[in-house]
């Protein structure tokens, strides 16, 4: 870590004794003489483009509570509750709001003089400290709760006063798990750290000087403990010591002559104020952080990564490896990128692998391998010889040591081959393209180069310095693909040297990026730095070396022998290519075949061979111009020989369709059309590609291709073009099965079923009508194809709704599938169920009703089916058929339910509007349907029905039923027989009305199959022949009773 002082701040008329950093708000609160307490802040300066440490602050006063009448000696922030706490010298305690300086609680504890105060982590508890040298520890609220051992007072007699309770609350974790977090520091230099404050494990420090004050940082990682020891009467010495939260000593910064009285963190641990006498000193931590390694590929893209505890002073990367250095350690890694990943190594995913694919080594001691948990580098000793600089390539590390000791070892064992020694401190090392040479720089500028093992190189010149020697030299990097050739950096001129011989210089003041086929590439970092977010590609230069310009002079003032020749006498790849180009543009064949063998370019004499198949000399020059990329001036000679075909093929080779088009527009042949769909559908995908739709949509069409012109509808949600497509496709086109599931999913109905029926395939069709709940149409389909898997699936469905109890959403379901007669048993069931009940027998008639007419729609259903004798026979045979397996009284009498609530309720609606002989008259009916109503009830109604209107003969008749009826108990049965006695005893069993004795005289002389109708307005029987009939249930009435009603009385359907 480094530390550095920054800024201060005065205090006026007012000597400073204690300092508090808000962590979260960023508040600094000042205690003083004289109850002095005033609340400052940093705020940042006018330069926005500077942040972090590096930008400018001021110092503002924020607030300046008053309460204090003595010296303010204890400050302590509560950040999660947004309180300050202050104490006096007098031991006055006051706790503050931080918005507004409001009061919370104030206590005067006498006989004590407090020195101290802390929070608890969460906030609950409160640790005062005393002059006396006692911790008091108390709730929230101020309550004594018990005293505090410090055991950093054992066996001293001297008596210490405490000045720093510090609790750091674990806020932003902690820095090892089950690391001390309470500090108490006494002025006497001891201090002991906690982990609870009733935690026996102290660790024990002292500081050998008299403490004032102590602190942790944001996190908890370090303790800043303010010292300061009285030298005489007029000097005293202050510094601030940083330890580890383990009593590990870190770094000490000392201060000037003025007496130190407190110290505070600012909330991220990287700024601390110290507060002498009457001012306020500001300085900048700079601590050590943990590193993390970035692996990247050349776009920027991150491959892998690793976290460091080695310190990366230096870093060289091969193709396999990273090594990293500090000053005495060296970390390797053996990277693999994902390409080069087998299947396990995917399976086991984020798991780390320490299987010597990483490795630490110490360079003071023999090298030691193992996993990076093994060494420690808190504990590692410091060395007299540190690394300074390394060099890796392929498999060769060079690792320089301050002492000039160069070693040299091979990856990725790291076996050391050899050590070299120099009378240089290097500085910086680069090593060649086949590690047969090292440049070596030291501090002073310095460039010498050494000679390595190598195959060509004897074991005496192994290590032997070179005669090149170069000053002011500050960068070097050697060719990738020459070893005798690199380029240096001397002041602002760069020389280029093969071997050890220099060319002439170029001005310029670039740092060196590459160097390859003669060509150097220089980076203007001081111009781009000024506006490093807006680079611009000028400031990246590329220089020739010399031979390379001097090749291209001869090529192009002299001619190809002499440049031929100069070629020969200096043989570069780079050069060859440069012979090869320019021979091929002058179309010598001869001497371009033998340059590009030299260089060993294969597609290069590839091409010769195929010049040399070619007749015309126009054709030549534009397989050249071609090769070369100028397609422009090809495709113009090629047109100028009436070569269309050429053209197109050059251009169908680059890809280029929309260029493709155009030519095919110009001419037109039979023998184009592929091309074209072709060029069509490529130019299609390009826009496809691109998310632009709208303009594949026009290529696609020309090119014919249904399934990506379909796509495109789909993406473009343009459904009604999607289904003039569809319309548009022949008959089991193999795209209709994916239209169909198209509209499906977006609920167009019959535009799937014309898909699915165009490929001829009705259950998927008849499976889109039941997931849209089509049932109708579903039925209709399934009759039409003669598919019976419809009825299954339909019953499946219906089933479920059962279960959850949705009944009439499954009669609905019926009723649109035209399934009636299933329609009508769920509707009887429900109608059973509710007249059990007998509480609702409206409601149960009403479900009656409508279970009849869902029998008879299923009737007339049937009849509508027949249209000829043959048919009708069928349909006959199937009714029976039917009617036999869903019971024929259900479909033979599906109104009998509803006539007997009808009834039911008719008379009682007569009685209760005084017509009790009329009530009498159709409580006689409902006794043929003892079947639906319980025949208790029916009876009870007869007779009080009876009694009220006369009829005595009708009620004793019905009193008997009720005395023998079967299923009453004894004591029902004794109070029906009581109620007779004591009507019977005062009436006779004869009836007294004459119209009652009359109809019962008819209804005795008449067989029950010859019975007349009821009238359903009445109840009476009907004699006459001049009736009613309801067109719907077929139910009867007198034409003058039913004159006076527009619908049914029984079934509710209007009165034609």
């Amino acid at each position: 870590m480094f530390l550095y002082l920054i800024n201060k701040w005065t205090v006026a008329d007012h000597q400073l004794r204690c300092i508090a950093w808000s962590k979260d708000q960023g508040y600094i609160a000042l205690g003083g003489d004289c109850g002095f307490l005033n609340v400052i802040k940093l705020e940042p300066g006018v330069d926005a483009k500077a942040v972090g440490l590096g930008a400018s602050n001021n110092l503002c006063t924020v607030n300046q509570p008053e309460g204090h009448k003595g010296s303010v000696k204890v400050l302590s922030w509560n950040d999660r509750y947004e309180k300050l706490t202050s104490s006096d010298e007098t031991g006055f305690t006051i706790v503050w709001m931080l918005h507004n300086g409001n009061r919370i609680w104030g206590n005067r504890m006498k006989h004590m003089q407090f020195t101290q105060v802390a929070w608890s982590p969460d906030g609950c508890k409160l640790l005062f400290g005393l002059a006396s040298g006692d911790v008091h520890i108390s709730d929230g609220s101020g309550n004594f709760l018990a005293k505090m051992e410090l055991q950093c007072m054992v066996g001293r007699t001297e008596i210490a006063r405490i000045v720093s309770l510090q609790w750091y609350n674990g806020r932003w974790g902690y820095f090892e798990p089950d690391c001390p977090s309470l500090a108490v520091c006494l002025d006497n230099g001891c201090c002991q750290l906690m982990r609870t404050e009733n935690d026996n494990d102290v660790i024990l420090l002292d500081t050998g000087m008299k403490i004032v004050d102590a602190q942790w940082n944001h996190c908890g990682s370090m303790l800043a403990i303010a010292c300061c020891q009285q030298i005489n009467s007029s000097q005293s010495l202050s510094e601030v010591q940083f330890y580890s939260p383990f009593g590990e000593h870190l770094r000490t910064l000392p201060l000037a002559s003025k007496r130190l009285l407190g110290l505070a963190w600012d909330g991220a641990g990287c700024r601390i104020a110290l507060a002498l006498d009457t001012l306020v000193l500001f300085a900048n931590v700079r601590p050590e952080y943990k590193y993390k390694l970035l692996l990247c590929n050349d776009i920027g893209t991150q491959l892998d990564s690793k976290y460091l505890d080695t310190e990366p002073r230096h870093i060289a990367v091969t193709r396999t490896h990273v090594v990293v250095a500090s000053r005495t350690e060296i970390y390797v890694w053996h990277y693999r990128v994902a390409k080069r990943l087998t299947a396990m190594d995917v399976q086991q995913g984020a798991k780390p692998r320490w299987d010597g694919r990483e490795k630490v080594y110490d360079i003071d001691h023999e090298l030691k391998s193992g996993d990076r948990a093994a060494v420690d580098t808190k504990t590692s000793n410091p060395t007299r010889d540190p690394i300074c600089c390394i060099a890796a390539l392929d498999k060769t590390l060079i690792v320089a040591q301050g002492s000039g000791t160069l070693m040299h070892f091979i990856l990725p064992g790291m076996e050391l081959q050899r050590a070299y020694t120099t009378s240089q401190q290097p500085c910086r090392i680069f090593l060649n393209c086949n590690c047969s040479r090292l440049a070596i720089l030291d501090s002073a500028g310095l460039l010498t180069l050494m000679e390595l093992e190598s195959q060509g190189a004897s074991k005496d010149s192994c290590g032997k310095i070179l005669s090149l020697q170069r000053k002011d030299v500050w960068d070097v990097c050697w060719a990738s693909d020459d070893p005798e050739f690199f380029a240096a950096m001397e002041r602002t001129w760069m020389y280029v040297f093969r071997n050890l011989d220099p060319e002439e210089p170029i001005l310029t003041s670039g740092y060196i990026c590459g160097f390859e086929h003669l060509e150097i590439k220089s980076a203007l970092l001081d111009e781009i730095m000024k506006e490093p977010e807006n680079p611009k590609d000028e400031l990246v230069v590329t220089f020739e070396a010399r031979f390379l310009r001097d090749c291209h002079t001869l090529v192009e003032s002299v001619g190809l022998p002499d440049a031929q020749q100069f070629v020969e006498r200096n043989p570069h790849p780079r050069l060859w290519r440069l012979l090869a180009g320019a021979a091929l543009e002058q179309l010598q064949l001869e001497v371009a075949d033998h340059a590009f063998a030299r260089c060993h370019d294969y597609p290069g004499l590839q091409l010769i061979k195929r010049l040399h198949s070619l007749t015309g000399q126009k054709l030549k020059q534009a397989e050249v111009a071609a090769y070369f990329g100028r397609f422009e001036e090809a495709e113009e000679l090629y047109l100028s020989m009436d070569r269309r075909d050429l053209a197109l093929k050059l251009r169908t080779k680059l890809g280029d369709w929309f260029r493709v088009l155009q030519l095919l527009s110009t001419t037109a042949g039979n023998a184009d059309d592929a091309l074209k769909e072709q060029a069509n559908n490529s130019i299609g995908e390009y826009y496809a590609e691109r998310k632009k739709w709208s303009s594949s949509v026009k290529y696609y069409m020309e090119a014919h291709n249904m399934e990506q012109l379909a796509e495109c509808y789909i993406m473009l949600e343009d459904y009604e073009k999607l289904s003039e497509l569809a319309s548009s496709l022949p008959e089991q086109h193999k795209l209709l099965p994916k239209l169909g599931q198209v509209f499906l999913s977006v609920g167009m109905c019959q535009e799937a079923i014309d898909a699915f029926l165009r490929n001829n395939q009705p259950k998927l069709a008849i499976n889109a009508c039941v997931e849209l709940n089509k049932w109708k149409q579903a039925v209709e389909l399934a009759q039409f194809h003669n598919v019976h898997e419809v009825r299954p699936l339909l019953a499946k469905y219906v089933a479920r709704l059962l279960e959850n109890g949705q009944q009439l959403e499954a009669v609905e379901l019926y009723r649109i599938a035209h399934c009636h007669l299933e329609a009508a048993q769920l509707l009887f069931q429900l109608a059973d169920k509710e007249a059990k009940m007998r509480r609702k027998p409206l409601l149960a008639k009403k479900i009656f009703v409508l279970a009849a007419l869902e029998v008879e729609s299923y009737h007339e259903m049937k009849r509508s089916q027949k249209k000829d004798k043959t048919e009708a026979a069928s349909a006959l045979v199937g009714l029976l058929e039917e009617d036999a397996t869903a019971g024929g009284l259900m479909v033979d009498l599906p109104w009998r339910g509803a006539e007997a609530y009808h009834f039911y309720l008719l008379a009682q609606r007569q009685f209760y509007s005084g017509q009790p002989e009329t009530a009498t008259a159709t409580a006689k009916v409902l006794v043929d349907y003892e079947d639906i109503i319980p025949p208790e009830d029916i009876y009870s109604l007869l007779a009080l029905f009876a009694c009220k209107s006369g009829a005595f003969k009708t009620a004793s008749r019905a009193f008997l039923r009720l005395e023998t009826m079967p299923g009453l108990s004894e004591k029902e049965k004794r109070a029906y027989e009581q109620c007779a006695l004591e009507v019977f005893t005062k009436h006779k069993p004869y009836d007294t009305s004459k119209s009652e004795e009359s109809q019962s005289e008819i209804l005795e002389g008449i067989f029950p199959e010859e019975k007349p109708p009821v009238c359903v307005v009445t109840g009476r029987l009907l004699t006459d022949y001049e009736l009613w009939m309801c067109s719907a249930c077929k139910h009867c009435a007198g034409r003058l009773d039913i004159s006076s009603f527009s619908t049914c009385p029984l079934c509710h359907s209007s009165v034609l």
